[in-house]
């Protein structure tokens, strides 16, 4: 007798991978919203002028631990020769490189060939 939980960990993505690449889909969208808004502030095409605000009260907790960061960027920010979307590519492109691995690896680990002895 296997609960359900059980047998998708063993003939899928396990939770971990699941979990972290679940997380990783919310910053990487979160960072492409941000991303694309800038670039088209800069041709002055925005494709989405304003969000819910349920979307910016989750943006603002799911980039809370990462304050020390954007505060390292604030000179960046402030600096008036560097534009928005300058700044929006420098500080949300690790978030959507990181992101993109992470949903890469745990895609790639629902692909990966088990060991015989725990096929499904």
């Amino acid at each position: 007798m296997t609960s359900s939980s059980a047998t998708a960990g063993q003939c899928g993505v396990s939770k971990g991978w699941l979990l972290a690449g679940l997380v990783a889909l919310s910053y990487f969208f979160t960072s492409l919203v941000i991303v694309l808004n800038a670039l088209g502030n800069a041709t002055g095409l925005v494709w989405l002028p304003s969000f819910p605000a349920g979307y910016y009260r989750f943006s603002r907790w799911l980039y809370w631990p990462f304050q020390a960061y954007f505060t390292l960027l604030e000179p960046l920010r402030a600096n008036p020769q560097v534009s928005y979307m300058t700044y929006a590519l420098i500080g949300y492109a690790p978030f959507l490189i990181g992101s993109a691995a992470v949903i890469v690896g745990a895609m790639s680990t629902r692909y990966r060939s088990p060991p015989p002895e725990q096929r499904c």
